[in-house]
């Protein structure tokens, strides 16, 4: 078995001090396998910018452009996250068919938005639901806030 580190949601009232949204916590790294795994490899995917990784320009998605761009319909905002799911789990998709070692409750089998609600006048809450290959049912929250 091949184990991951987790990364931790910054708490929201500190993400921008740290310019982090998911950090490494230094004082208590945490290695994990299964579900936690592929929730973790989705949420990489979805949150890294594309062109920013100089090995591998294709990864990520237009995410946190989305985030930091100019908005003008909230409305629009629900499609995008729609494509960049979708394109988060093509990525997925393609590594876990390079990488045989990994278990079944570690490669994705479908992901789908699965809420998307405006809570204020730029803020959402957004979830995708992640399957995996043995059928297990997990939720990403997929922090945003305009401006």
């Amino acid at each position: 078995m091949r184990f991951d580190l987790h990364f931790d949601l910054v708490n929201p009232t500190d993400q921008e001090a740290r310019n982090a949204t998911f950090d490494l916590n230094p004082s208590r790294p945490t290695s994990v396998a299964g579900p936690q795994k592929l929730l973790n490899r989705f949420l990489k995917a979805f949150l890294t910018t594309r062109g920013s990784n100089p090995l591998h320009r294709k990864d990520g998605t237009e995410f946190t452009s989305l985030v930091t761009g100019n908005v003008e319909d909230p409305a629009d905002v629900e499609t995008a996250v729609m494509l960049m799911v979708q394109d988060a789990y093509e990525q997925i998709r393609g590594i876990d068919q390079r990488s045989p070692w990994l278990a079944a409750n570690e490669r994705l089998r479908a992901a789908d938005l699965k809420t998307f609600a405006q809570i204020g006048p730029t803020r959402f809450e957004i979830t995708a639901e992640l399957t995996t290959n043995s059928g297990e049912r997990l939720i990403a929250l997929l922090p945003f806030a305009l401006g």
